[in-house]
């Protein structure tokens, strides 16, 4: 499930993940949530707050054209 550092094993399951976070006392959550107006932008940016890595990032785009939103580009690597 998660990623390890090198020479750190990997997580099978949920529970795995959150008990190696807990025990290499990691508990920093990373969630955040931004808006932008025109010509707003952000960087492409990873916040890792210890040794072990979730490698997944969810962005949400809205899907109403011209109600939701009116232009723009989206990227991601």
């Amino acid at each position: 499930m998660g990623q390890a550092r090198p020479g750190r094993p990997a997580a099978r399951l949920l529970d795995d993940w959150l008990a190696a976070c807990r025990a290499a006392a990691q508990i920093r959550l990373t969630a955040v949530m931004l808006k932008y107006g025109i010509d707003d932008w952000t960087a492409l940016h990873q916040d890792l707050y210890g040794d072990l890595v979730f490698p997944l990032q969810l962005v949400i785009n809205l899907r109403r054209p011209d109600a939701d939103y009116t232009g723009g580009k989206f990227d991601a690597a």
